[in-house]
């Protein structure tokens, strides 16, 4: 019979009769002056053994009246009866599911339940193939303690707390891929995670950085869309315990700042200059040769080593007159590209080439990022570069996105920088899992990053150069992309 027709045939308190289902006995109740009535199997007669007044027929068998008092099922049954016991356990296992916790309370305090519902002084006498085996019910409680340990891996996890992640923008490929890869990192360490990104507008991440602050996040990881920005909400932070790690993207002017998680920047603008040195023949006394120079953001603190690592290599060509720079534009100050806007590097680039090489050849292109190197290509394939009778000056790059991957396989873009960010997510979660657990994580430099407030600690992972000639190892033999997505 189904539940609904069940209910029906039962009275107004259902809590009078107690349910069978998967038990073929009912125990004796110590708070009872009465044991209930065993349900029996129904007999072929009307009235079978140990029919009494108020039983109720049902079908498959005789569900009998407790005679527990009515103090006692006014509480819907007798708390060390069957019910007591099924509510008890019903309650631990939905702790179980909720908190991890739970699972051992689960096991041990239904135990005794079991054992005086089973042990052999309170249940009535049955046939001995009608008892259930002890053994079995311990086997089943097991099987499902089991079973809702399997389910509970995620509360687990989550009982770590929740990490606020905060992004600069996703017009950039790099920042997605950033965010994805510091999601599952922090997520493989059983933390929930708080991603936003804020659209290259500063007041958007203040707001989102505040919220995840209000929200009580364990720890911020903040790549800043301005580095100077931020001091009055890391102020909020540091005030409500909540530690900082700038990712990739130094936060300056704060002492709120805890620890730095990057590649080494100025090794960066090393390895792009290097580039230009060695296609040009410079280290074989060749040229003179024009070169114009990019730099970064100038709010991007990074900006600043990338260009600073370059010049290291190209000022000695430049004093040496093996390098020249028509333009005339040196310096971050004439050479920044605001926000690292792709748009604003080609316009700058038609500048340059419509005032200054009307009647020569640039030979190469100081470019710090991939956005910014396919604006530039842009502008020189506008006015016939890329051509058999005027080949592509040397452009470099950074981060190695898909379509400056592609330009690079087709002979256009020269070189970008690999920062594989799989990597520094691993080094940001490794270092949020330090600080909640109350460690300290682990920096090799404590010298270069000073943010005008506090020498920063910090991780610095090591760049590389790719090019043509290694773009399949660097890039495809480590799964950083597949062939398909290059193509």
């Amino acid at each position: 019979m189904d539940e609904e027709k069940l209910h029906k045939r039962l009275p107004e308190e259902p809590a009078q009769y107690i349910n069978t289902v998967g038990l073929s006995f009912f125990p004796h109740c110590p708070n009872c002056a009465n044991a209930p009535v065993p349900f029996e199997p129904r007999s072929s007669s009307s009235s079978g053994a140990g029919s009494s007044k108020g039983s109720k027929r049902l079908s498959g068998g005789r569900l009998r009246r407790s005679n527990h008092p009515p103090q006692i099922r006014s509480q819907s049954t007798c708390p060390s009866g069957p019910l007591g016991f099924w509510k008890k356990f019903s309650k631990f296992s939905m702790k179980a599911f909720l908190t991890g916790g739970g699972l051992l309370k689960l096991i041990f305090q239904t135990r005794p339940f079991a054992e005086k519902i089973f042990s052999p002084q309170t249940r009535v006498p049955l046939r001995q193939k009608e008892r259930p085996s002890m053994k079995l019910i311990q086997t089943a409680l097991a099987a499902l303690a089991l079973c809702l340990l399997s389910l509970t891996q995620p509360a687990f996890a989550a009982d770590k707390g929740t990490i606020g992640v905060s992004m600069p923008t996703k017009s950039s490929l790099r920042w997605i891929a950033d965010g994805d890869n510091m999601v599952k990192a922090l997520k493989e360490k059983g933390y929930n995670v708080d991603l936003q990104y804020a659209d290259d507008d500063i007041p958007n991440q203040l707001a989102q950085i505040e919220n995840m602050i209000t929200k009580g996040v364990k720890v911020l990881v903040i790549a800043a869309i301005d580095g100077t920005t931020l001091s009055d909400a890391l102020q909020k932070a540091a005030n409500a315990g909540v530690k900082v790690i700038a990712y990739d993207r130094l936060i300056r002017g704060s002492p709120n700042v805890d620890y730095y998680a990057t590649f080494d920047n100025f090794q960066v603008g090393v390895l792009q200059a290097t580039s230009i040195v060695n296609e040009l023949g410079l280290k074989d006394g060749k040229g003179p040769f024009n070169i114009e120079l990019f730099g970064g953001s100038p709010d991007d603190n990074n900006a600043f080593f990338f260009y600073d690592g370059a010049m290291s290599v190209l000022q000695p060509y430049i004093d040496s007159k093996k390098l020249a720079v028509p333009s005339g534009q040196i310096g971050m100050k004439k050479v920044g590209t605001l926000r690292w806007d792709p748009a604003v590097a080609q316009s700058r680039m038609d500048n340059l080439l419509s005032a200054n090489y009307t009647d020569k050849r640039i030979d190469a292109v100081l470019s710090p990022y991939d956005g910014l190197s396919i604006g530039i290509l842009s502008s020189l394939k506008g006015v016939g570069y890329g051509s058999a009778d005027q080949p592509m000056p040397v452009v470099t790059g950074q981060d190695c996105e898909v379509p400056s991957v592609k330009s690079i396989i087709a002979g256009e873009q020269r070189s970008s920088i690999f920062k594989d960010t799989r990597e520094l997510a691993k080094v940001g979660a490794t270092m949020v899992d330090a600080l909640v657990s109350g460690g300290t994580p682990e920096v090799n430099d404590t010298k270069t990053y000073n943010n005008g407030a506090k020498v920063v600690p910090s991780y610095l992972l090591k760049p590389l150069l790719v090019d043509k000639s290694n773009y399949k190892e660097a890039l495809i033999a480590t799964g950083y992309y597949t062939e398909d997505q290059i193509k």
